[in-house]
């Protein structure tokens, strides 16, 4: 749960440039710093009744969630691959795509940070698990370069952004991961996941609306991230599996 607090800070200082090491955490309404005793993960939030102890303001459920589903994820690297460098190796995935999602639905922003760990984890997972550079290297090629056209053309025919440059990276260091022949599988999971998360952001936004219970202007549009993620998560896992298809 160490990792989950540590992931909660990073989905919240780096895509808002905020400075991650040699700062302490501050109460982010009345910008307190808290004790050790605060920062425990999950406990510190259940023994403080999910309240911050000087101002009483009510503590964002993101960070318990994060911690528990950041140790779930690890509980299903390691039983998916045991504790080998594999397991290491997707844990880390695990985590890197954790701060991904989260901070793409916050602030519609994958942080680069991420991004290179996301493809330096491939680099090694290329080198030691699945042997395969050549491969590795044509898939983040064709990934992000057919992105990169399609966002282009979005770009030139309807004149606004239909792809953001965080996916256009994040799909090419997913290429590392899946090689180029497993690449189409992620741009269709990933396409699909999206239309779904699509549906259920508008539902959400129109339900907002509804109650009126923000006054600024919903987003139409919706962070693809988290469908790209998912997407990645899954086809990995599936690799490991052996089907021939992938």
């Amino acid at each position: 749960m160490v990792f989950g607090s540590f992931s909660s800070l990073l989905s919240y200082r780096l895509p808002r440039d905020l400075p991650v090491g040699m700062t302490r955490s501050a109460c982010p309404s009345c910008h307190h710093v808290l004790a050790a005793r605060d920062l425990v993960p999950l406990l510190g939030y259940v023994f403080q009744h999910g309240h911050c102890r000087w101002c009483q303001k009510a503590i964002s459920r993101r960070y318990p969630l994060m911690e528990l589903t950041c140790a779930l994820l690890f509980v299903v690297a390691f039983m998916a691959f045991g504790a080998s460098l594999s397991g290491v190796l997707f844990a880390g995935l695990s985590f890197a795509l954790l701060v991904v999602v989260v901070s793409d639905l916050e602030t519609y922003i994958i942080p680069d940070t991420m991004v290179i760990l996301v493809g330096v984890l491939g680099i090694l997972w290329r080198w030691k698990v699945v042997p395969g550079f050549g491969d590795a290297f044509l898939g983040a090629l064709l990934g992000g370069g057919l992105t990169l056209g399609l966002r282009a053309l979005f770009l030139l025919l309807r004149r606004k952004q239909g792809l953001g440059l965080g996916d256009v990276k994040f799909i090419a260091v997913a290429g590392i991961w899946l090689g180029f022949e497993a690449l189409p599988w992620l741009l269709v999971l990933g396409g699909s996941f999206g239309v779904v998360f699509g549906m259920a952001w508008q539902a959400r936004n129109r339900l907002c609306r509804k109650k009126r219970t923000s006054r600024r202007k919903l987003p139409s549009y919706f962070p693809f991230g988290p469908a790209l993620a998912f997407a990645l998560y899954l086809l990995v896992l599936i690799q490991q599996r052996g089907y021939p298809w992938f």
